[in-house]
């Protein structure tokens, strides 16, 4: 059923010219039927980009972890990656990055000072302090790795 939902609306789109917002935590049919792709946060927008782009090279930890956390046909591990800890209580947001209390590369400043969501030299978006113009510190490489 989700399979003919989609193709009807891929279809209406491509007869129409008209936008189709999809929202959902499924990557894998994100990354089948969308040209770009924001990725959300409790509630905050994390990472935007084009789909081959975040699905090829994710910028964000979050975005990284919710790509690994997809099954695959061609995965020869037994396990999916999961995502520690528990998602914040909206109405009890922690300070800092939301993210912060899960993410397995944040540093210290991560709990203090919420990052802007920034462009990017190539032209994506991502709000996360590793890639922030005044962080002293260098992207920490993959995510999970």
């Amino acid at each position: 059923m989700q399979r003919q939902v989609m193709t009807t609306l891929g279809r209406l789109q491509k007869e129409t010219g008209a936008s189709v917002i999809l929202v959902g935590h499924d990557m894998g049919l994100v990354a089948q039927f969308a040209d770009k792709v924001g990725v959300m946060y409790a509630g905050k927008l994390v990472e935007f980009s084009p789909v081959e782009r975040i699905v090829q090279e994710p910028l964000h930890p979050y975005s990284d972890l919710l790509l690994q956390s997809v099954p695959s046909l061609d995965a020869k591990a037994d396990r999916l990656v999961s995502i520690p800890g528990m998602p914040p209580r909206l109405i009890d947001l922690p300070p800092g990055c939301f993210f912060a209390p899960r993410c397995p590369v944040a540093m210290p400043h991560c709990s203090q000072i919420i990052p802007a969501l920034e462009p990017t030299r190539d032209g994506r978006y991502v709000a996360c302090h590793l890639f922030s113009e005044t962080s002293t510190t260098a992207p920490a490489g993959e995510v999970g790795a």
